[in-house]
């Protein structure tokens, strides 16, 4: 729910007021805020496990660069993707995840891929969803998202599996 409050937080202030209040012409990219959002959790959970995460750093021998990368003893364990929602590639967006799935079991073939997106766009029925797909809230037109039931914490849970 942390992650939930400051995204609801973000979406309020910056969508509703800083342009009115701080004279902005241009409002704070929420995939940004999202980024280092979850970033601030992952590290917190991760390096009390004597993980290190960081994130748009890339993946061993690779120029591969990931929203957040988590590594055990130097290597490589889990790679996080990041999305606010399916945005501009729409339709294509898991395409697009298999595709950086691919890429990152080329260059590290033991590593977990996941993504988490906060305007969820992945299919609720698929078996992987809730464990390696997560997606927070549902959108509709009204402004009131409810949860999908979908906890970040059920991926945290699959990447601790790989440490112990």
């Amino acid at each position: 729910m942390a992650i939930v409050n400051r995204m609801d937080a973000f979406w309020w202030f910056h969508y509703n007021n800083s342009k009115e209040l701080l004279g902005r012409k241009v409002n704070y990219k929420a995939d940004d805020y999202f980024t280092e959002t979850c970033l601030l959790y992952f590290k917190c959970y991760f390096e009390q496990l004597g993980c290190r995460v960081a994130s748009e750093v890339k993946l061993h021998n690779s120029n591969i660069q990931t929203d957040i990368n988590i590594w055990k003893d130097e290597k490589p364990i889990a790679v996080i993707e990041l999305k606010v929602g399916n945005g501009w590639k729409g339709k294509s967006m898991m395409e697009h995840l298999k595709e950086r799935e691919d890429n990152v079991q080329k260059a590290v073939p033991d590593c977990y891929f996941g993504a988490i997106a906060y305007w969820n766009f992945f299919d609720t029925h698929s078996p992987e969803w809730s464990s390696k797909y997560i997606g927070i809230k549902k959108y509709n037109e009204n402004n009131h998202h409810p949860l999908t039931g979908a906890r970040v914490e059920s991926l945290m849970k699959e990447i601790k599996k790989r440490i112990e």
